[in-house]
């Protein structure tokens, strides 16, 4: 687990990144036969487990623009990512490190290996 803090850049010479939240429709294995269900429920039972109390569970994947340093736009897609939403300080980095790690098995039973896991904390 990382000890990194993130500190949002500050200054007109770094501005923050304005990023495009797209949802996925459709993925090679996770849309055959229900899959994508199947590992749903699993991924539930897992944060269940850990006591970590969720939102929704969304499988998206982002999209960016930045500026090379010839001057001209480069534009970026993230890899799919199964996106987790959690209630406010209802969970700890521990806990969705160790979720991410069971999640990643689960996936792997399925041959699934190009998929990213990361949580965002929803906003009162």
């Amino acid at each position: 687990m990382s000890t990194n803090v993130f500190m949002p850049p500050s200054g007109p010479a770094q501005d923050l990144c304005m990023m495009q939240l797209l949802p996925i429709y459709k993925h090679v294995k996770l849309s055959e036969n229900s899959l994508w269900a199947t590992i749903c429920h699993e991924m539930v039972r897992i944060l269940d487990n850990l006591q970590i109390k969720l939102s929704s569970v969304n499988l998206v994947h982002f999209h960016w623009e930045e500026v090379t340093e010839d001057g001209f736009s480069k534009h970026l897609t993230s890899r799919i990512m199964i996106w987790i939403s959690v209630l406010p300080d209802s969970t700890t980095g521990n806990a969705t490190f160790n979720s991410s790690g069971d999640i990643l098995q689960l996936l792997r039973k399925h041959d699934i290996y190009n998929v990213n896991i990361a949580y965002h904390e929803l906003t009162a």
